[in-house]
């Protein structure tokens, strides 16, 4: 089964049981039963605005980001931070939702490049919109688990775009070498 498949199975479990406890809570006013279905809440919206966010922005761009737009240069203190947070160490660990988009065998490093700046932006809203569940806290109380979750998961939506900027200067060095050589 495919990351992306486990994580829609998961998306849906997550919503199955906040709907049960939800159902149940209201049934019997149990803290437990309330404490679980508003952490059962928290962790579906997760998952589920990350497949959404994710889904969106591909049904609009298609891996067709430009790539010359400033927003995806990099910048002068990026080279020193990579290192630093030795992300050449580490990127490998992350998983990709579509790793067909990554194959150097299957596309070219300008394609590549655009599917990095896509994923790029992807991450960078997901990692806005983990902060939306601080609005539960105004309903919910426990408003300091709610920054906690929330910065943890901004925190690892911040490592997939340093990935992404950390590989993409090497893409391309990449076209140039193949432009130089004639092979692009």
């Amino acid at each position: 089964m495919s990351l992306k498949t486990k994580l829609y199975v998961v998306t849906a479990i997550l919503g199955l049981s906040l709907l049960i406890l939800t159902l149940r809570y209201s049934n019997t006013k149990s803290p437990i039963l309330y404490a679980a279905a508003v952490t059962s809440g928290t962790t579906f919206y997760h998952f589920a605005m990350r497949l959404l966010a994710g889904g969106l922005i591909h049904a609009a761009f298609h891996n067709r980001m430009d790539y010359t737009k400033k927003w995806f240069q990099e910048k002068p203190f990026e080279p020193a931070l990579y290192r630093a947070l030795r992300v050449k160490q580490w990127k490998k660990l992350l998983p990709a939702l579509n790793p067909e988009d990554f194959h150097i065998k299957t596309h070219s490093a300008s394609q590549l490049i655009q599917a990095s700046c896509q994923a790029e932006i992807v991450h960078e809203v997901i990692t806005v919109l983990s902060f939306v569940p601080l609005l539960f806290s105004i309903w919910f109380g426990s408003t300091g688990v709610f920054l906690i979750t929330s910065c943890l998961a901004a925190l690892l939506d911040t490592a997939f775009v340093m990935v992404q900027r950390y590989n993409r200067p090497r893409l391309l060095r990449l076209i140039q070498k193949q432009s130089k050589r004639g092979t692009i």
